[in-house]
């Protein structure tokens, strides 16, 4: 069974885009009222392309978080690309942009990509649009995300394992082969996944005594 990876909201995460078209003229008044919103973090001057990244304070996850990053949105030519990570974070973000703006945006279509599936980056809404790969803030975003996921997975029961958590499966011969076929069922699944660089499983091999 694959990992069930879910965003610090408890949704599933699905690393979702959306394109608008800006009407003309009306780039600059929409940067200048998204960069007045208080739960937005301004690009940095002479960052290209602008990014304007969407913060709610604190994390109900991670106490120490100050922020969590829902979104970003990102501007180029005449159009706002918008950047989530679960198809949740994206309608919530979408409805508030439609609402703030109006006719000045015109979405045009969404591109999810599924960390797990060897099918990502296929379009979901409007026309068929050409994949595009994940750019390097969201494969970075999904490094991350994974990496803290899978912080403690060896001590986390599995029904694979009748309930057992890896660390204790591997104390019996069986137990070890079990562990040792669902890590290869994993890395095949990263291996041919479009994300990037697969994460890389040796750490956990290693802290299970496994090659």
């Amino acid at each position: 069974m694959p990992p069930q990876l879910q965003n610090t909201d408890g949704d599933p995460l699905l690393l979702t885009t959306d394109h608008f078209d800006i009407a003309p003229g009306a780039k600059r008044d929409i940067e200048r009222k998204l960069a007045a919103w208080p739960d937005v973090d301004p690009p940095e001057p002479g960052e290209d392309p602008p990014a304007y990244v969407f913060l709610r304070p604190k994390n109900r996850v991670h106490p120490d978080w100050e922020n969590t990053v829902i979104g970003r949105a990102l501007f180029a030519g005449g159009s706002m690309t918008l950047e989530t990570n679960s198809r949740e974070r994206a309608d919530a973000l979408r409805a508030r942009l439609e609402a703030a703006f109006g006719k000045r945006i015109r979405h045009r279509d969404r591109m999810h990509h599924d960390l797990l599936s060897a099918g990502a980056g296929k379009g979901v809404s409007g026309p068929a649009p050409v994949p595009n790969p994940p750019s390097p803030e969201m494969e970075q975003l999904a490094l991350e995300y994974k990496q803290r996921h899978y912080a403690d997975w060896v001590d986390h029961p599995l029904p694979a394992l009748e309930g057992k958590t890896p660390r204790e499966a591997v104390r019996s011969p069986q137990g070890r082969t079990a562990v040792d076929v669902l890590l290869k069922d994993m890395e095949n699944r990263e291996q041919r996944s479009s994300q990037g660089p697969p994460f890389d499983f040796g750490e956990i091999r290693r802290r299970l005594g496994l090659k």
